[in-house]
């Protein structure tokens, strides 16, 4: 009888003492539906964010990267023959009051500036030969917004970007 008590007792201890796996559920990576795709795709090139980007977000949806006013990739490319090609995905915030103009540029030189459509947009480019180092690709909004709840004044979120030669 004795021994069968103790058996007990040290289950009951054991249970009490484990902690419900439910409460552990916040220490445990957050599941999400989609894979979540890179934001530099360079083919080759190395890139980098430079000034203006805020960290990477990610939801369910996707990443993506919010800059303020201006933000800068910096790539380092090797010699080519041909023209790079360009693709940068995105979208404005929808606090900006008023259109937002989207001025690309690439070591200062303009590939496009054009209005921001209210949705998210695709804009792809091909680059005059790059003659290899470093390259700095330019993003510059000319409206931001303060959304409700953040402090930081956003221009633009980067969702996909890609750079091949």
């Amino acid at each position: 009888m004795r021994k069968t008590l103790l058996v007990m007792m040290a289950l009951v201890t054991a249970q009490l003492s484990c902690s419900n796996p439910e409460d552990d559920a916040d220490l445990l990576p957050p599941s999400t539906t989609h894979v979540v795709r890179p934001l530099l795709d360079p083919h080759g090139a190395h890139a980098s964010f430079g000034p203006g980007w805020f960290p990477m977000e990610v939801n369910a949806e996707g990443a993506w990267r919010w800059m303020g006013a201006s933000g800068e990739i910096k790539i380092t490319t090797q010699a080519s023959p041909t023209p790079a090609h360009v693709r940068i995905e995105g979208w404005v915030s929808g606090d900006v009051a008023g259109p937002t103009t989207i001025d690309i540029r690439v070591d200062q030189k303009v590939l496009d500036a054009f209005v921001a459509p209210s949705s998210r947009f695709v804009k792809e480019y091909d680059v005059p030969t790059p003659v290899g180092g470093e390259v700095v690709l330019a993003i510059h909004a000319s409206n931001t917004a303060h959304p409700k709840g953040d402090s930081r004044s956003l221009g633009f979120a980067l969702a996909s970007f890609s750079w091949s030669q």
